[in-house]
């Protein structure tokens, strides 16, 4: 039951989360990995909204009614979870208490103090060569989703981007000048990007916009979650069985209709 997250739901961080003993928190990690609670702060938008600790012990107990874990009793209280997490956990001794300190607690990083765990007892680095390095053929580019400034994970807090200066547009592909110029293409006109599965399937999305950005040729880069529907049910990683939306080959070429977005 994963409670202690730098990426909570996001209605838990925003909203008030009434349970039976009370007013919850869940406890945050930053990315400083300092860990504290984190209290919502405005009325609920229904009072039939459940919170994420709810929504998890729900299916629990759904899917699993012989479980011995005390579901109901943790989302009555959260506390009751950090105090599970306290005994499991090295490095949470006493979490409750350090986790409502003003500035919470750093998680311990060993690196951070310099101890590792290797036979020289230092750190050590070796050459590897990149693996899986694959050449998405001639035409086409290598395609990887991204963030903008103004978003959390898929939470899009406005249409403006301050890393890479662009305001009020999404539906971009950021690609390399050359590339631009072959497909002849030019900056802010309307394309077409198609994607490749590996299962042999195709996927387009319409009317993005061409951006000049600094990427080397044969690489072009977009939002997601937009782009998401780029990624094949084939296209995942046999390491970790994620979405490859970092590593999609696709074609971009100008837009079949460049009278208006589509």
């Amino acid at each position: 039951m994963a409670l202690l997250t730098s990426c909570p739901e996001a209605r838990i961080r925003t909203d008030k989360d009434r349970q039976v003993s009370g007013e919850q928190g869940i406890t945050v990690e930053d990315s400083m990995s300092m860990v504290h609670i984190s209290y919502g702060m405005k009325e609920p938008a229904s009072p039939h909204l459940r919170s994420e600790c709810a929504i998890i012990a729900g299916m629990a107990q759904g899917s699993l009614p012989n479980s011995k874990t005390p579901w109901q009793k943790y989302v009555e209280n959260y506390d009751r979870i950090r105090d599970t997490m306290a005994q499991a956990l090295e490095g949470f001794e006493d979490f409750n208490t350090r986790a409502r300190h003003p500035h919470g607690f750093r998680i311990a990083q060993p690196a951070r103090e310099r101890i590792f765990q290797t036979s020289s007892g230092h750190a050590e680095f070796s050459l590897a060569a990149l693996a899986n390095d694959v050449d998405p053929g001639k035409g086409r580019l290598m395609l990887t989703t991204l963030r903008s400034h103004d978003q959390f994970n898929t939470t899009i807090y406005s249409n403006d981007d301050r890393y890479r200066g662009l305001k009020g547009l999404r539906t971009v592909i950021f690609m390399n000048d050359d590339d631009m110029r072959d497909r002849g293409i030019k900056e802010f006109e309307l394309i077409d990007v198609k994607s490749f599965s590996k299962d042999g399937t195709e996927r387009t999305v319409y009317g993005y916009r061409a951006v000049r950005y600094e990427l080397p040729a044969g690489c072009a880069a977009g939002y997601m979650p937009e782009l998401n529907v780029l990624c094949g049910i084939a296209d995942f990683s046999t390491q970790s069985e994620q979405p490859v939306t970092k590593h999609l080959i696709v074609e971009v070429k100008p837009a079949q209709s460049k009278g208006a977005d589509h």
